[in-house]
């Protein structure tokens, strides 16, 4: 019985790999008896479970939770809108807003080695961040709970610039 039943799995095994050729399994009960033919064509799918599509699926954080987190990465950027924007010298800066994770971020066109960032009304920053180079023309910070914020950039020996607060 052991060799049979070793054999058996030997030949499952080699089906499986083959079974885009065509292989076909043989089997029987128990009894000896009542030997089958399954193709691999004639298999029957199972049923999978099925995926909740992506306005079903909670974002990654909320709010607070969002805190120095990537809005990419988050998949928080998806419905980000521009809540404010300034342009000071040809460099922009906006205050970006995601409605699904309650979070802001900074978005720029501040040259290298410019810190963008988020501020709240108390002062406290989010999200700071050192423009590096990198290729890309537009950067931006990581994330800030809520939209009572305002975005920043400072460009090396220069004034600081921020957009207006947002209440």
């Amino acid at each position: 019985m052991r060799v049979y039943i070793g054999l058996f799995t030997l030949l499952s095994i080699s089906c499986i790999a083959v079974i885009p050729l065509g292989c076909s399994q043989r089997h029987s009960n128990n009894q000896g008896g009542n030997i089958n033919d399954i193709k691999s064509n004639q298999i029957q799918e199972q049923p999978t479970a099925e995926l909740p599509s992506p306005a079903k699926v909670l974002p990654p954080c909320k709010e607070t939770t969002c805190i120095d987190l990537d809005p990419k990465d988050t998949g928080c950027a998806q419905d980000a809108r521009t809540l404010t924007i300034k342009e000071f010298q040809s460099i922009e800066i906006e205050l970006r807003y995601s409605i699904k994770c309650q979070a802001s971020w900074a978005r720029s066109t501040a040259p290298i080695s410019s810190v963008i960032y988020t501020e709240d009304t108390q002062g406290q920053k989010y999200g700071l961040y050192t423009i590096t180079r990198d290729g890309y023309q537009q950067h931006y910070s990581s994330m800030g709970p809520g939209r009572k914020l305002k975005a920043c950039f400072q460009v090396p020996d220069q004034e600081l610039q921020c957009t207006e607060l947002i209440q």
